[in-house]
């Protein structure tokens, strides 16, 4: 089965949804930060980062444009797909700021669907073990 990985593809496509998705994240984030600057541990480290994730989204766009191939494209998910173990640890900074709001979720959520989905989902798919 060969894959052809290095085999051109017609494609002249801009960003990928996901590359989108995460600018916009980027960009709202970088935001947040700069109202809550003083209030952060290391805000300039995390702007910092911030611009280099998008430097790093449109250089991969740029070389996919050079060589449209599969595994170029490949490439360019994986590392969007890499920086969810970036973007996960990095929301405990921004939760450390704010006021746990759990309890307006938990209403907001026996509002919507007349239950708790997370206990309903522990009922009926109890853990293994």
């Amino acid at each position: 089965m060969a894959l052809n990985l290095f085999t051109r593809v017609n494609s002249r496509k801009g960003l990928f949804a996901v590359e989108k998705v995460t600018l916009i994240y980027n960009l709202l984030t970088s935001v947040l930060i700069l109202f809550i600057f003083q209030r952060m541990d290391h805000p300039l480290v995390m702007l910092t980062e911030r611009a280099v994730i998008a430097g790093v989204t449109f250089l991969l766009m740029y070389l996919y444009r050079l060589a449209p191939c599969k595994m170029t494209a490949f490439i360019r998910m994986a590392v969007q797909m890499s920086l969810l173990s970036y973007w996960y640890p990095d929301t405990f900074e921004f939760n450390r700021v704010f006021p746990n709001l759990d309890h307006l979720f938990a209403s907001a959520e026996q509002w919507l669907f007349g239950c708790q989905p997370a206990v309903m989902f522990n009922y009926y798919l109890p853990r293994c073990g």
